[in-house]
């Protein structure tokens, strides 16, 4: 794989990730292009460490900083780790 490719990948992952989620709960945080890296991160209402701590007893890794939620979508993860994500998020 190249970076390319990998970049390619990432963001194809967070637009599968992004057209399943809840919006009116997770409001994603976007930047330009030349800024974006995997991550990507999420405005809530809701308690951002609450809201980890409960996926994480579903299985799921996400990280709350800075009063965001934060995924790390990559090339190695699958379609359908994405939709469990999603499912698992949009259950909170």
């Amino acid at each position: 794989y190249g970076p390319a490719t990998i970049e390619r990948e990432n963001a194809r992952l967070r637009a599968r990730l992004l057209g399943g989620l809840d919006l009116a709960r997770f409001r994603p945080v976007r930047f330009a292009a030349e800024n974006s890296a995997g991550i990507q991160s999420f405005l809530t209402d809701e308690d951002p460490q609450l809201l980890m701590r409960a996926a994480a007893g579903r299985g799921l890794v996400i990280s709350a900083r800075g009063g965001y939620l934060r995924m790390a979508p990559h090339f190695y993860h699958t379609d359908a780790e994405i939709d469990r994500a999603v499912q698992i998020l949009n259950s909170l």
